[in-house]
């Protein structure tokens, strides 16, 4: 790890200003609303940060020095000035709770997310499969391994199902594992690295260009296939039901 310069800044546009979340985490950064712009201010930059500030920019990232210039990282030439405004902690300006007019909870998100692969072992948390398949499981299985299941039926071109809990049925499948309200498969990760809740915010932000979400509605991220790109569902909490005998010989055979 390399420092790359004392003192960095960017500025992000206030309506995208969620993808900055995880700014609130690092030591010693200020932000401060301009206009329509956010900018954030902080300090010591190394090879490990760009990456993630480069991910949440809206353009380049800048050298700060005390004079206030702005030169882009690995350029020699001021380009601009940080604006002379006051700065307040990042961590506090990007509280959730501040007044709707200043940071609106719901806002478009901008930030490309996509699956990359991962060496990290996660836990299982949801199977999807199937629906024939786990009727077939769950007619037989004992009630110890039903009770500890919940499921939901997704009408599709191969009707699937959704099965959370711990153990899992023992079926072949897709497993994923929880990052908050997103499932994401066994061996994959999101890139670029941000933090988990503004992962989150994104996903669900493009979710409600398109649907209603609940406080129980999860998202399943699933990763591209041959010919089709990655892709999301949202699947309302409520839509999970008990795993019992009687309920999944209800299930229709397709």
């Amino acid at each position: 790890m390399s420092l790359l310069a004392e003192q960095w800044a960017l500025r992000v546009p206030l309506k995208n200003v969620a993808r900055a979340g995880c700014l609130r985490t690092v030591r010693g950064t200020e932000a401060a609303v301009v206009g329509d712009d956010v900018w954030f201010r902080g300090i010591n930059l190394d090879d490990v940060l760009l990456p993630t500030l480069l991910a949440i920019a809206d353009g380049p990232v800048f050298i700060l020095v005390d004079d206030g210039r702005l030169t882009p990282v690995r350029h020699s030439v001021p380009t601009a000035r940080l604006p002379l405004v006051e700065f307040a902690s990042a961590a506090i300006l990007l509280n959730p709770a501040l007044p709707p007019a200043k940071l609106p909870q719901k806002t478009p998100q901008s930030t490309q997310l996509k699956l990359v692969r991962c060496d990290s072992e996660r836990p299982a948390e949801l199977w999807c499969g199937p629906t024939a398949e786990f009727r077939t499981w769950a007619e037989t299985a004992p009630e110890i391994r039903l009770h500890a299941c919940r499921y939901a039926v997704r009408s599709a071109e191969v009707p699937q199902t959704l099965v959370r809990g711990n153990p899992l049925p023992p079926l072949n499948g897709q497993l994923f594992w929880m990052a908050g309200k997103v499932a994401l498969p066994l061996g994959w990760h999101w890139s670029p690295t941000v933090d988990q809740a503004a992962m989150n915010e994104v996903i669900f932000a493009n979710v409600e260009q398109s649907q209603d979400t609940t406080d129980s509605t999860i998202v399943i991220w699933y990763p591209a296939i041959e010919q089709h790109s990655d892709h999301i569902v949202a699947i309302a909490g409520t839509s999970f039901i008990p795993a019992t005998r009687s309920s999944a010989r209800r299930i229709p055979y397709q």
